[in-house]
């Protein structure tokens, strides 16, 4: 996870860094959820290409309710349905949110 940490570091704003950090984000859900949805969250500010945005979004929700952020969970949600109305992880998002 350190050297994932390094690369995302040194390729902030580009394509490999997004992918490190959606690796690591991947990494850190179980144990860490929150700290994932700090990576995740950096990932999207810092610009993740188009292709795997859809993705980070819908991480990040999950990564956000199961930290048991729920207020942040449901703005995740929000966010992912605006820019992605039909998009692929549309049921799972659905099923983070919490009641």
């Amino acid at each position: 996870q350190r050297l994932l940490a390094q690369a995302i570091e040194m390729a902030s704003g580009s394509p490999s860094g997004a992918v490190a950090a959606l690796t690591l984000a991947r990494l850190k859900m179980s144990e860490d959820p929150l700290g994932a949805a700090n990576v995740l969250t950096t990932a999207l500010r810092n610009g993740v290409p188009r292709g795997l945005e859809e993705d980070a979004r819908a991480r990040l929700v999950e990564a956000r309710a199961r930290g048991g952020d729920k207020q942040g969970a449901r703005e995740a949600a929000r966010e992912y349905h605006s820019r992605f109305p039909q998009g692929v992880h549309g049921q799972e998002v659905r099923r983070w949110i919490p009641e």
